[in-house]
């Protein structure tokens, strides 16, 4: 368990932060931006949660936010895996059972429609932004590829979640037009 006894440290006063594996590093350094990303995918969700979405959407996405901080430790000691193959798997089960649900896409879909789905959609591009920069931490080993996977599934599974959510409210998905 970790135990925070002190906010304030005023590293980060000069441009410096430290990871769980004890290492001092830059704010620009790409584990330090990985991790701010996913904090910030994680507290998107957080907020659609808070909008009291439809079930199951509201109680998987409390589960999500849990692999988030795993994912988070896998950056921060970057020689730890803490996403599993099972964390994947259940992405992936929950795309096909809410997806089974919705009329085929077509096309692309603009995004939006009733608040809870756009913010899902927020959250989404948030996921796709932290998914590029965890991909540039695998490249050079410092991230598994089962960490890359689960953030591409999720981002899959946020666009349905939008879609979903739109689905249940009775709203239209609108086509761009070209």
């Amino acid at each position: 368990m970790v135990v925070i006894k002190q906010v304030v440290t005023k590293t980060g006063d000069f441009g410096k932060t430290t990871l769980a594996d004890g290492k001092l590093v830059s704010k620009s350094n790409p584990r330090v931006c990985a991790l701010g990303e996913i904090d910030e995918l994680n507290a998107c969700i957080g907020y659609a949660v808070a909008l009291n979405l439809p079930q199951p959407i509201g109680k998987t996405l409390e589960e999500i936010q849990n692999h988030l901080f795993k994912a988070s430790g896998e950056i921060a000691l970057s020689s730890s895996t803490r996403i599993s193959t099972q964390e994947t798997a259940m992405i992936e089960g929950m795309i096909e059972s809410l997806n089974a649900n919705l009329p085929p896409l077509s096309g692309f879909v603009r995004l939006g429609g009733s608040i809870p789905a756009a913010q899902l959609h927020i959250a989404r591009a948030v996921c796709r932004r932290a998914e590029r920069t965890i991909v540039k931490l695998y490249e050079t080993r410092q991230a598994s590829n089962e960490l890359v996977r689960y953030m591409n599934r999720l981002s899959d599974l946020l666009f349905v979640m939008a879609r979903v959510t739109n689905h249940i409210m009775g709203l239209e998905e609108e086509r761009i037009k070209y």
